[in-house]
């Protein structure tokens, strides 16, 4: 039980750790999608700043009611010493530059926006606003009336990009080694699921054959005398005249036969199993199967429903019949009289549902039905159900209990790959 116990606590540690690194996973992204915004927001802020900064700017204006280019040219320089400038433009309504600084990008329109406008183009922020300088001198106009005015501010999105490249290149990566987790996740709970089928397997198979070996043994012991008292009664009814007596020796030798059906049991159940495979049709063995116990089905007037499309398995034909008979023999057995025997082959699953009404309710779970030995009939070996699902395990098929009322075993001829 402790090997089991660890290995589905590793299982959880495992499950925890995935969960931990999606967090982590997410964290990131929101972390990322956070810092470009942030950044973008901080450019958006500057030209802003700086555009509010230009309009500001009446004290120069103020001081020089008539100024040059060169000195509007150094006030701008100053203004816009900032790194992220690529370029600056005033430009007036009718779109002509009238004064330019770092003209490298220009805007393919200059727009002539009531309020401040901002462009998103693939390298740069374009920033337009209207500019309503104070009176001005007649410097800088070349002596032409005084028009509105409009300002064009340039943007360097370089660190923009990348910032974005690196933070892409970063979640690729961190999605990546995610994936490789999640692979390495799975990979390793199949492992453990396969070492924990392995491990139960080597227990039950263990404890199969030290049972194995005991009812061997037993039934070894039991039927030499079986043998011998049977003779005997048999010759004692053949010298009785006395019809009591006769009567009495003939329900004696029936106890000797069941007594000797058990030990068959044991014997079976006791035994190595050796498989001689082939292609069998199941229907033909089914109906087989019916055949040989249709004194039991008669004597409780139970009917059989077939339905379904036949499909042949790679098996034993001889240990799937057998398989088959105590299958049926215990639907039999439980049913009430004049119930009916359901079997419905499913050939697109490769499966076969026997099911059948009980006349008490069964309340043992499916792992005490198919243990050796349990029973809940007062005649019985306990080994039907065991013994078909050996024979079952060993050809790689299983059989299991889907329902109590009616009582439901689902065959499942797939083979297990684990």
């Amino acid at each position: 039980m402790a090997p089991t116990r660890f290995s589905y606590r590793l299982k959880s540690l495992l499950l925890l750790a995935l969960a931990l690194n999606t967090l982590v996973l997410g964290l990131q992204v929101y972390s990322s999608y956070h810092s470009i915004r942030s950044y973008r927001g901080s450019l958006l802020a500057q030209g802003d700043m700086l555009l509010r900064s230009v309009a500001g700017g009446h004290r120069f204006f103020m001081r020089h009611m008539s100024f040059s280019a060169e000195e509007a040219q150094r006030y701008f320089r100053e203004a816009f010493e900032q790194t992220p400038v690529k370029a600056f433009f005033l430009y007036d309504g009718t779109g002509q530059v009238l004064f330019s600084l770092h003209p490298q990008t220009h805007p393919v329109d200059m727009p002539r926006p009531a309020s401040r406008l901002v462009r998103e183009e693939e390298d740069a922020l374009l920033f337009f606003a209207p500019y309503t300088p104070p009176r001005l001198g007649m410097g800088m106009m070349g002596g032409r009336p005084v028009t509105p005015l409009y300002m064009a501010l340039a943007l360097d999105k370089t660190p923009l990009l990348e910032l974005e490249g690196k933070t892409w290149v970063h979640l690729g990566f961190v999605v990546l080694l995610q994936v490789l987790l999640v692979f390495v996740y799975l990979v390793l709970l199949r492992f453990i699921r396969h070492h924990l089928r392995t491990q139960e397997r080597l227990e039950v198979a263990e404890r199969h054959a030290e049972l194995g070996r005991f009812a061997g043994v037993l039934a070894h012991e039991i039927k030499n005398p079986l043998s011998s008292l049977r003779g005997l009664l048999a010759f004692a009814r053949q010298k009785e005249q006395d019809a009591v007596l006769r009567e009495v020796q003939d329900k004696s030798l029936d106890e000797v036969d069941r007594l000797n059906r058990i030990a068959d049991d044991f014997l079976t159940y006791g035994k190595e199993t050796v498989l001689d495979l082939e292609e069998v049709a199941l229907l033909p063995l089914v109906r087989r199967a019916l055949e040989l116990v249709h004194y039991e089905m008669e004597n409780k007037g139970l009917a059989c429903d077939l339905r379904g499309d036949d499909f042949t398995v790679s098996a034993d034909g001889d240990r799937l019949l057998q398989v088959l008979v105590n299958l049926l023999l215990n639907a039999a057995q439980a049913a009430p009289p004049g119930g009916r025997v359901e079997l419905a082959f499913d050939a697109a699953r490769r499966s076969l549902k026997i099911a059948n009404p009980v006349a008490e309710p069964v309340t043992a779970t499916a792992e005490q039905l198919f243990a050796p030995f349990y029973s809940t009939r007062s005649q019985g070996s306990g080994l039907g159900l065991a013994i078909a699902r050996k024979l079952l395990e060993a050809h790689g098929f299983s059989v299991r209990l889907t329902a109590t009322a009616p009582f439901t075993l689902l065959l499942e001829f797939s083979h297990d790959p684990s």
